[in-house]
């Protein structure tokens, strides 16, 4: 239901302020004049600098493109500061009280007549799932509940005779069955995750959530597996998961794209798989050189962003394929930006 949605919306973002799509969703739930327009000048800011929407909103007057919305953006800051802070000092189903205070969204739903009244009693209702949850967790937090409560979110969306394709973690897909289960990267570092491949008791947990996500298919079971994927914005070449070491290879029909042949990728070369964590790889990595490109900037520079207007540039570190400029903007102070990002020019 819509108001359990938005509730959790707003639980989440205290839980996690990086999460930008639950707080697309309540931003402006009930209305408080932050519309579209601002919202996508929110988000140019939060993505081309890095940070999260609750720092942008905190610091709105050092932006001048969001000096209209100034006073909206930094009253939702508060409040979400105070949601952050109440978190900390109440079991969880006072801070639902608090939650539903704080945002306003009581009030609003009281203001709906008789269908605000029985959208309240459902909102009430989750008291009683935060009250259970709480008697059942050994360590209970908002995190752990946020958690379970997505568990059940994920499998109530599946409907078995839809024919569509469902997506769904593997801990949600636990009790189900379906004719067939892709499961995408099978790779070291990704599963298992590279926080795992250092400690024997997390593997042995990654390999027994590994069987749950295999035993899901009854018909055709796909694991893919990538030449490269993006991970914590570095590209990453990792090896095919240790676990296809481990499933009978007269079950396994293997298939490699042109790129995965290139690089020799075949079922003989699984059986050499290692457990090599990502922070090895990374260090272990050959550095590559700062590629001189006609968009190449220097210190000293001037340079205009589509955001934060013009700039000087101050000091360059060179990353990889591609650069961490920091520069002086007229207006807004110092920020840092990548060299590559579409939006920074220099000024002729």
């Amino acid at each position: 239901r819509k108001e359990i949605r938005d509730i959790i919306a707003y639980m989440s973002i205290v839980e996690n302020p990086n999460d930008r799509v639950r707080f697309e969703r309540i931003v402006n739930e009930p209305k408080r004049g932050i519309g579209d327009a601002t919202l996508s000048l929110l988000q140019d800011i939060t993505q081309d600098l890095h940070l999260s929407p609750l720092e942008v909103m905190r610091n709105a007057d050092q932006y001048p493109v969001l000096s209209k919305k100034m006073n909206a953006l930094k009253k939702f800051a508060v409040m979400w500061d105070e949601l952050i802070e109440a978190e900390r000092e109440l079991p969880l189903e006072k801070f639902l009280d608090v939650v539903l205070e704080k945002t306003g969204y009581r009030a609003a739903l009281e203001q709906m007549g008789e269908e605000g009244t029985f959208r309240l009693e459902n909102v009430e209702e989750l008291k009683s799932s935060i009250l259970t949850y709480q008697n059942e967790a050994e360590e209970p937090s908002l995190g752990g509940f946020l958690e379970e409560i997505s568990l059940y979110t994920d499998v109530d969306k599946y409907e078995p005779e839809q024919d569509v394709v469902m997506l769904m973690t593997v801990h949600s897909a636990k009790g189900l069955e379906f004719q067939n289960v892709f499961l995408v990267g099978m790779e070291q570092g990704v599963f298992p995750g590279n926080r795992s491949l250092d400690s024997r008791e997390d593997l042995e947990e990654e390999r027994r959530l590994a069987y749950v996500a295999l035993t899901r298919a009854k018909k055709k079971l796909t694991l893919t597996t990538a030449a490269s994927r993006m991970l914590f914005g570095m590209t990453m070449r990792n090896l095919p998961s240790q676990f296809l070491t481990e499933i009978d290879r007269q079950l396994i029909e293997q298939e490699a794209s042109q790129r995965q042949s290139r690089r020799g990728i075949s079922a003989d070369k699984l059986e050499s798989v290692q457990s090599i964590s990502l922070q090895r790889q990374m260090a272990s990595a050959k550095p590559q050189k700062y590629k001189a490109e006609p968009k190449e900037f220097h210190v000293g520079e001037r340079v205009r962003h589509a955001t934060f207007g013009d700039g000087t540039v101050l000091a360059i570190t060179k990353m990889a394929n591609d650069a961490m400029l920091e520069v002086g903007f007229d207006q807004v102070g110092t920020k840092r930006l990548m060299a590559s990002h579409p939006k920074i020019k220099k000024l002729l």
